[in-house]
């Protein structure tokens, strides 16, 4: 990518998806993880609501690394050699089957919000 679009925009798309990895992450954890917890908690009978708890959506939650902004360059390789698209739709399709299954530490919203910047 870097040869194609020279290094300053380069780094602007580095940037720019590490930003939105970020941005990402943040809705992710502030929005949808405490919708989908209250939304669990409700399906369960009365009874199984006195024994368990909802899923804590308090511990703090943190961000390290730049995997988002690698996730948005290899989009962007993708959309200038389209042969790529295979290994990266891969990628984006286990991060979005990951985000939905998984509570790993990986921030899979991360990745595909550096993924939608690319």
């Amino acid at each position: 990518v870097l040869p194609r679009i020279g290094p300053s925009r380069f780094l602007a798309l580095y940037l720019t998806c590490g930003v939105s990895a970020a941005l990402a992450h943040t809705i992710y954890h502030e929005r949808i993880i405490p919708e989908m917890a209250r939304r669990e908690h409700q399906k369960k009978s009365t009874l199984a609501r006195i024994f368990t708890l909802p899923i804590d959506t308090s511990r703090p939650w943190y961000l390290l690394g730049a995997s988002g902004s690698i996730s948005g360059i290899l989009v962007a390789c993708a959309i200038l050699e389209p042969a790529n698209w295979i290994f990266v739709g891969g990628f984006i399709a286990y991060d979005i089957y990951q985000l939905q299954h998984s509570r790993s530490n990986v921030s899979h919203s991360g990745h595909l919000g550096g993924s939608i910047s690319g």
